[in-house]
């Protein structure tokens, strides 16, 4: 990845961070989150659940994700998913995001709504629960 980043010029628009200790911090002060993870070969390499677009999402930092694994699920109408693979639609979208202040900023009120109601410890204590007695008065 250094390799390419400079044989394109681009070293000093990218900063290879590696492990941090302080990365929940580093994603809150971001103006974008992107999650390009696909599918390999084998099919592997997809991503059920991504924590980072929910710490993202938590954080109130918007998410820009292709439309593959779990991530459809996790952005609900709150991130920006792309068709998975499309890197030019993936560009896209992260200039439209970043472009769009208002968006970006309701799409942070919508990622921050949405992990409250839907992914917080209560919340998924409910749903469970929900599941639970569902099963139980079968």
């Amino acid at each position: 990845m250094r390799a390419r980043i400079a044989e394109l010029g681009l070293d000093g628009s990218f900063h290879l961070l590696g492990q941090r200790d302080d990365a929940l911090s580093l994603i809150a002060g971001a103006d974008l989150v992107v999650i390009p993870s696909v599918p390999d070969a084998s099919g592997g390499g997809r991503d059920a659940f991504p924590f980072v677009g929910l710490e993202a999402m938590a954080a109130g930092t918007p998410v820009v994700a292709y439309s593959d694994g779990g991530l459809p699920e996790l952005l609900g109408d709150c991130g920006r998913g792309v068709a998975a693979g499309d890197r030019t639609e993936l560009a896209r979208a992260i200039v439209e995001v970043l472009s769009d202040r208002d968006a970006s900023s309701r799409m942070a009120d919508c990622g921050r709504r949405r992990v409250k109601e839907s992914f917080s410890i209560d919340a998924m204590v409910a749903k469970m629960t929900a599941i639970y007695e569902q099963v139980v008065s079968r």
